[in-house]
């Protein structure tokens, strides 16, 4: 955490999610960028419901953007859950089990509100073989299959219809998108790129979990895979967006018995370095809401280091996480991948998907050696290519 506008961030974040011991804030703090830094970590909602603002004297101006953008984000949540009632319908008329991740049940596990999280899009669990069955519902009740693209990530694959039944062979694959009104709804077989990451248990589907949000029963995780599925995520992304960091000290918070040294000794091994990794970060980030004794688990965990540090270089960066990795910090990016987990299955599993990615072989059937192999020979081209377009 460098700048003041940044510490003012994380302190209104802090108090929204009650954290008893917030981080002292600076006392000049350049109010411009902390409304770019609002939007940039997507936690209006949480600076808004603080109160925040008005104890910290934000100038009106401040207070009048923070609170527009809380209004765009709580009629997009509201436009959400419409739909995810309409989804949730759909899929359950086509007999598909589903579950949907973070999103309204996240911001209720972790908040006690559907509200409090700004969301961008539902997120759908289903099994591969359920992939086509739940799409065709999805169409029956009006959506497309969605060409859009978001601005984050402009170089995002786009999956045609054509091949829905053949997903499973292209292993940088996870989701396949579709929309309504703007709205886009990711249908995912597995949780992340690399499926020994944090593979998907199939009585989350068959028994899942129910949340009450306004009053529809939402299927989700349970709520200790929720906890860990928190953790594992932010880890992955390397907690470079403050509205993903937030969720960790109000979990926590809100369900002390997760925090407790015992129950994260009980985590599983591979989860260990994930877990203690979202909450070092978050304590480094909000101020200290952990028992000693859950503080010193964590601070102990051996392997951690490479991903804190990669962490809080994300969290502090001016915009969100480049998706594009330039040759010096290929080393880091590497490293930090392969600290996730320590088993050699998948280490060797993470390999292949950096090989596949930097040979953009994103929509690939059945990529082989040679797509492996020239992978990162592509990837020097292109970025001696950008180099020379940016010195002319």
């Amino acid at each position: 955490m460098t700048s003041a506008a940044l510490q003012a961030v994380s302190a209104a974040v802090a108090t929204a999610c009650a954290v008893p011991e917030p981080r002292a804030v600076p006392s000049s703090i350049d109010w411009a960028e902390f409304v770019r830094l609002v939007g940039r970590h997507q936690v209006a909602p949480l600076v808004q419901r603080s109160g925040w603002l008005a104890s910290a004297g934000a100038p009106a101006d401040a207070r009048a953007a923070v609170a527009e953008r809380a209004r765009s984000e709580a009629i997009r949540s509201l436009r959400l859950l419409a739909l995810q009632r309409d989804v949730l319908e759909a899929v359950a008329a086509a007999g598909v089990d589903a579950i949907v991740l973070k999103g309204s049940v996240l911001a209720v596990d972790a908040h006690d509100d559907p509200g409090a999280r700004a969301v961008r899009d539902l997120d759908l669990l289903v099994r591969p073989r359920d992939v086509e069955p739940a799409v065709r519902a999805l169409q029956s009740a009006g959506l497309t299959w969605s060409e859009l693209r978001r601005a984050d990530d402009p170089e995002r694959a786009v999956v045609e219809p054509t091949a829905i039944g053949r997903l499973e062979s292209r292993p940088m694959l996870r989701e396949v998108t579709l929309a309504r009104d703007g709205l886009e709804v990711e249908v995912h077989w597995r949780l992340f790129d690399n499926p020994r990451l944090m593979p998907a248990d199939p009585r989350w589907l068959s028994a899942p979990r129910r949340v009450d949000v306004q009053g529809l029963a939402v299927p989700t995780l349970p709520l200790d895979s929720q906890w860990v599925y928190v953790m594992v995520h932010g880890a992955q992304h390397l907690w470079s967006v403050m509205k993903w960091l937030a969720d960790v000290p109000a979990f926590a918070l809100r369900h002390p018995d997760l925090a407790e040294r015992g129950a994260l000794e009980s985590v599983a091994p591979e989860y260990r370095r994930a877990t203690a990794t979202g909450l070092l970060v978050a304590e480094a980030a909000f101020g200290r809401f952990l028992a000693p004794a859950s503080r010193d688990w964590a601070a102990g965990l051996s392997g951690t280091g490479v991903l804190v540090r990669r962490s809080t270089r994300a969290l502090a960066a001016g915009h969100h996480r480049p998706k594009r990795v330039s040759p010096r910090a290929l080393p880091g990016e590497v490293v930090g991948r392969l600290a996730m987990r320590t088993d050699a299955r998948y280490r060797l599993a993470e390999l292949r998907l950096l090989l596949l990615s930097a040979g953009r072989a994103h929509a690939v059937e059945d990529p082989g050696v040679a797509d492996l192999v020239g992978g990162p020979f592509r990837w020097v081209r292109r970025s001696a290519r950008r180099r020379l377009r940016g010195r002319g």
